[in-house]
């Protein structure tokens, strides 16, 4: 067994919190390996974690999700796309985000694995999550419910930028749409709608990965309720701190963590 079980439910737990909250599960885990040296875990481990991440979306946002799929269905009504109160017309909106996120985050793969283990580059999408959220405190607190399609489109491609680790998606999403006037509670709901394609196209590909276990099938219950659990909890989070427009006290932790990853990269210019 590649680990305990308490362990894998701890890491699960903290993929989901960190994932799904605007303060990058992709720096934490660079950090974690840059500290510790630490190897990726099994594909079949990873697998098992973003399955109940993407799980606790599907729970939690079950009815914008529905919502969407409904407006998917009935499709190609675009007089519904704009102007309504109602979650109708997201599916349009997703759709026309995941195009240039895609095609972005694609461009930039093989550069963000190749700064993965650069704590400089760590440091700076830290430090650029950070500012993100403090500058979310100025942002039009207007009463829209979607953003433009030319904004949805903005949304995808910056959406794709965050392959670079210490980039939050979430962060960077939800932000997005502040500054284009949707309205927080809103922004929350869209901001995970826009996550889904991604997040299951990421579970499909882990899948497909998987060529041997690292661990017996029933160890990977644990990481997957794990991060359940803490999807739950983080969206949960999430979802109250908009409400209570206290989204920018996430920079709290991400700042301090950019600038401790900033006197790593001091201290030991030299490790890999």
């Amino acid at each position: 067994m590649a680990a305990p079980v308490g362990q894998l439910a701890l890491l699960g737990a903290v993929h989901g919190l960190s994932t799904l909250l605007p303060i990058s599960w992709s720096g934490h885990r660079a950090l974690f390996r840059l500290l510790f040296q630490e190897p990726h875990p099994g594909t079949d481990v990873v697998a098992a974690l973003d399955v109940g991440t993407l799980v606790s979306m599907l729970i939690v946002l079950r009815r914008p999700v529905l919502a969407a799929i409904m407006d998917a269905i009935s499709v190609l009504r675009p007089a519904r796309v704009s102007g309504s109160a109602s979650p109708e017309g997201d599916a349009l909106l997703v759709i026309a985000c995941v195009g240039p996120a895609a095609a972005v985050g694609l461009l930039l793969n093989r550069l963000s694995r190749a700064v993965e283990m650069v704590p400089v580059a760590v440091a700076l999408g830290f430090l650029s999550t950070g500012a993100l959220l403090v500058s979310s405190r100025w942002a039009h607190r207007l009463v829209r419910d979607r953003p433009s399609a030319i904004q949805a489109l903005l949304v995808g491609v910056a959406q794709g930028l965050c392959v670079f680790p210490g980039m939050s998606a979430t962060a960077v999403t939800v932000v997005l749409l502040l500054w284009f006037g949707v309205r927080p509670l809103r922004s929350f709901e869209l901001s995970m709608l826009l996550s889904l394609p991604s997040a299951t196209a990421v579970v499909l590909l882990d899948v497909a990965g998987i060529e041997h276990l690292s661990v017996p099938p029933f160890v990977l219950a644990f990481p997957a309720l794990g991060s359940f659990i803490g999807g739950a909890i983080a969206l949960t989070i999430l979802r109250r701190s908009l409400i209570r427009g206290t989204f920018a006290m996430f920079a709290s932790w991400v700042v301090p963590v950019g600038l401790s990853t900033l006197a790593l990269a001091w201290a030991w210019p030299a490790r890999p």
